[in-house]
């Protein structure tokens, strides 16, 4: 998806504008729409409660941003909103295909991870050599 190509709003009544044209786009976005189906696909597939929470959490957030952006009623340019909000749906729609589909997830690289995670085990193992008993 991408959001409508508007300019800065330059004043409050501008900013309503956009963040409704910004709001409609976004609720017409077809992975919405596919996140919807995944999630209730995830359900049947027995996905555990607490991942059905998780995402549930996060919908439930970015249902709450599209209301905020269609009732939009301050100057501030509502693009970082819309912008945010769409990341958000790429998130979880990803997070869900993952469950029903981890084979998506074999072309990953955990290598980073992996070091910073020894990094602080490391460091916290340094920490506790020091301390004084």
């Amino acid at each position: 998806m991408t959001l409508p190509d508007l300019p800065s709003a330059q004043n409050e009544y501008q900013a309503i504008l956009f963040a409704k044209a910004y709001a409609d786009s976004i609720k017409t976005y077809s992975r919405l729409t596919e996140l919807k189906r995944k999630r209730m696909q995830a359900q049947e597939e027995s996905a555990p409660e607490w991942f059905l929470r998780m995402v549930d959490i996060d919908i439930d957030y970015i249902l709450f941003r599209l209301e905020q952006l269609e009732r939009w009623g301050c100057d501030d340019d509502p693009r970082a909103l819309a912008s945010n909000i769409e990341q958000r749906i790429r998130i979880v729609f990803d997070m869900v295909s993952n469950f029903l589909k981890p084979s998506r997830m074999l072309w990953g690289s955990v290598k980073r991870t992996e070091v910073w995670l020894a990094e602080s085990v490391k460091a916290d193992t340094l920490k506790g050599n020091n301390s004084v008993a």
